[in-house]
């Protein structure tokens, strides 16, 4: 590196997106704002990555955390996610000109549940068929159809 003020060899950490996108998907699951499926959906569509290598991102981070989210957990943690409001706590964050409604909240649902939530270890939530049944007679009346 050099500057005016300093000049030096200097070693700078940085991640690969999968492992970015791995902590994204772990901070969804363990909070209840939806902020990162924002996040996950964009890079999703935007970057070329590994779906497998963000899951195996996400299991080692919550392996040092001791707290295991298995694919049951995260169905579940999910579905609950649609009884609230999607977009309410994302809007205050976006840039002026990037919107994120209800359909595009719903698009990045189905996107993060298909290309990532499905591939968590462990087997799907016993509930997940009844409360997507329900789900659909309510307000989501596509979901996961695809």
């Amino acid at each position: 590196m050099e500057s005016e003020w300093y000049q030096g060899k200097t070693e700078i950490a940085s991640f690969e997106p999968e492992e970015l996108f791995g902590t994204k998907l772990r901070a969804l699951l363990q909070r209840r704002k939806n902020r990162d499926l924002f996040d996950l959906n964009e890079g999703l569509k935007q970057l070329a990555m590994d779906p497998a290598k963000i899951i195996a991102c996400f299991d080692h981070y919550l392996a040092l955390e001791g707290k295991p989210i298995t694919r049951a957990m995260a169905e579940q943690r999910m579905l609950e996610k649609l009884g609230r409001s999607l977009t309410e706590d994302i809007a205050p964050l976006l840039p002026a000109g990037i919107r994120f409604n209800d359909d595009d909240a719903s698009e990045a649902f189905e996107r993060v549940w298909k290309e990532l939530i499905s591939r968590i270890q462990g087997d799907p939530w016993k509930l997940t068929d009844k409360i997507v049944e329900g789900l659909r007679q309510k307000a989501y009346p596509g979901l996961l159809r695809g």
